[in-house]
Formats: structure tokens, C-alpha cells, sequence
């Protein structure tokens, strides 16, 4: 294959790996902000609490 390909291939994948874990780190990011700790904290409890099902 020429160069140019081989070039573009190598780009796409390590591109495709900086995208994926900017994708994670904003995910992070967006769960653990300050603002989100109740809503996480009463997700956690839904399952040990008793209720309709």
C-alpha cells in the first residue's frame, strides 16, 4: 500500500483513540461535577429502598 494510506490509517486509529478518551473524561466529568451528587446519591439508594414494584 502507499504511503499516504498507511499515513491516514495510523491518524484515523490514534484519532479515534484521543476521541474515545476525551468521550470518557467528559462523561467523568459530567457524573462526578459537584452539582449532580444528589441525583447519583438517590440512584444508589433505589435499590435498598422498600416500595410498589
Amino acid at each position: 500500500m502507499n504511503s499516504s494510506y498507511e499515513w491516514f490509517a495510523k491518524f484515523a486509529q490514534q484519532g479515534g483513540t484521543v476521541y474515545a478518551l476525551v468521550a470518557f473524561a467528559a462523561c467523568v466529568a459530567w457524573v462526578m461535577w459537584p452539582s449532580r451528587k444528589a441525583i447519583y446519591e438517590k440512584a444508589a439508594r433505589l435499590p435498598l429502598e422498600e416500595g410498589e414494584e
